[in-house]
């Protein structure tokens, strides 16, 4: 019989209850903020054609975000696990 893979809040190493996950709206959010923000400065203070760039920093962050989540990590022995491994 094979056993069904529960996905649990204990850390694999130390196995503590400690874990705190990021979910991908989170990491995208994360990621995104202070790209997003440089570039709105550039164009509105140099030249309004580094608006077009803020759609491909947008979509590079959701292809990141959604290969790196859920991202999570242990709060006792600092153990980061990315991508559900």
């Amino acid at each position: 019989m094979a056993k069904q893979q529960v996905e649990s809040n204990v850390c694999k190493s130390c196995d503590s209850e400690e874990v705190s996950t990021m979910q991908l709206w989170q990491y995208f959010f994360f990621v995104s903020t202070l790209p997003v923000i440089v570039t709105v400065t550039i164009a509105v203070l140099v030249e309004p054609i580094f608006f077009f760039l803020l759609f491909i920093i947008l979509l590079i962050n959701y292809r990141v975000a959604k290969k790196k989540t859920p991202f999570t990590m242990c709060r006792s022995c600092k153990q980061v696990t990315q991508g559900g491994a």
